[in-house]
């Protein structure tokens, strides 16, 4: 039934139908692909009751949200979407109170978590003393490098999306696929403050990029 309402572009009635199968990847899809952020919120607040009552199995979450269920699992995937967007405010309004983001556990088998509130209020914090044209130069760069630093180290939590989890993880985890990175121009080499290049957040959370 979900898939005939997608079909027949009637987005939100296929979502709720998804969402009460527990159609954990369906629901997620639609959530993040095709649904706005403002339909997603107002059906967040309309189903309430209802999706808190529809608990995920023990694959989704089950170390992470305390007592998962869609409601608090769309709470978190509606705050990593409002993060892409750069709407630090709706981000950390959205995103779960009981979230753990581990760290640590590759080198010690004592993991320790962080608050991912805390970290997104620090990113805000961040960004906006960086992109401040009164405040001098180098501490800037300064707060673009710690901005950027936490989120290669926690922006699959904070930002990512369902199916790249789906994707990336396991294969990295496994040791399929390992990471690389790859950020320079003809002209800069090492020095990546004489990158040129742009990338322009859009309105459908997609990038458009200048260079």
């Amino acid at each position: 039934m979900g898939m005939l309402k997608l079909s027949r572009r009637d987005y939100l009635t296929a979502f709720r139908v998804l969402c009460h199968g527990a159609y954990w990847e369906d629901a997620a899809y639609v959530a993040e692909k095709v649904l706005t952020v403002e339909e997603l919120e107002n059906a967040l607040v309309a189903d309430e009751k209802k999706l808190r009552e529809r608990k995920l199995d023990e694959s989704h979450y089950s170390g992470q949200l305390k007592d998962p269920s869609l409601y608090s699992a769309l709470r978190y995937l509606l705050a990593r979407r409002y993060a892409r967007l750069g709407n630090w405010d709706k981000a950390g309004e959205f995103m779960p109170e009981s979230l753990k983001i581990f760290y640590g556990c590759a080198y010690s088998d004592d993991c320790k978590t962080v608050n991912p509130k805390k970290m997104i209020a620090a990113i805000k914090k961040m960004l906006g003393r960086a992109e401040d044209v009164m405040i001098d130069t180098k501490k800037r760069a300064k707060n673009y490098y710690a901005a950027a630093v936490m989120m290669r180290k926690y922006g699959m939590e904070l930002c990512g999306t369902e199916q790249q989890k789906t994707l990336y993880l396991p294969r990295l985890i496994s040791g399929e696929w390992t990471g690389t990175m790859n950020l320079t121009e003809p002209q800069a080499g090492s020095d990546l403050s004489a990158v040129r290049t742009r990338a322009v957040p859009q309105a459908d959370g997609s990038f458009r990029i200048h260079g």
